[in-house]
């Protein structure tokens, strides 16, 4: 298969902990793969954008997974390309599934041309959602007050 992206990066991110699969094929068509772990704190994501940056990768893919995925993607996307993919779309693997494993899998399908990038509205609109979204929750908590009252 014709390789699109000879140096990327996928990341496995999760609550706590990320994993981070670099991915390069050298000129001889030979392929190498390190993996790192990093913490989601704001330090540990720039520990994470340093070394794609000392390590030369133009591109990563992140699984969009519930929320965790934003932090990573808010941090690094400053200095690299971000794919952010549907996670329904990448998690055709067989085999046991572990961090390493799915992070060196979504590697392959971006080196690969394989991932096809989610929607990800412009900053302003995302900021404007995410404030709904909050508005949206607070008047339901407050209604749920008001119910409770009620019932007493």
């Amino acid at each position: 298969m014709q390789v699109v992206h000879p140096v990327c990066c996928g990341i496995d991110g999760h609550a706590a902990q990320l994993t981070a699969c670099l991915r390069r094929v050298h000129d001889a068509g030979q392929i190498s793969t390190e993996w790192r772990d990093f913490g989601t704190t704001y330090d540990q994501l720039l520990a994470l954008r340093a070394w794609l940056d000392e390590q030369g990768c133009p591109i990563a893919v992140l699984e969009s997974t519930g929320v965790y995925w934003k932090p990573i993607y808010h941090v690094v996307v400053e200095r690299l390309e971000v794919v952010v993919a549907n996670a329904r779309s990448v998690r055709q693997r067989p085999g046991k599934k572990t961090d390493k494993a799915d992070a060196a899998w979504l590697a392959e399908l971006l080196a690969h041309g394989l991932v096809e990038p989610s929607f990800l509205p412009p900053p302003a609109v995302q900021a404007l959602r995410d404030l709904t979204r909050t508005r949206v929750a607070l008047v339901q908590t407050r209604t749920q007050g008001h119910n409770r009252i009620s019932k007493v």
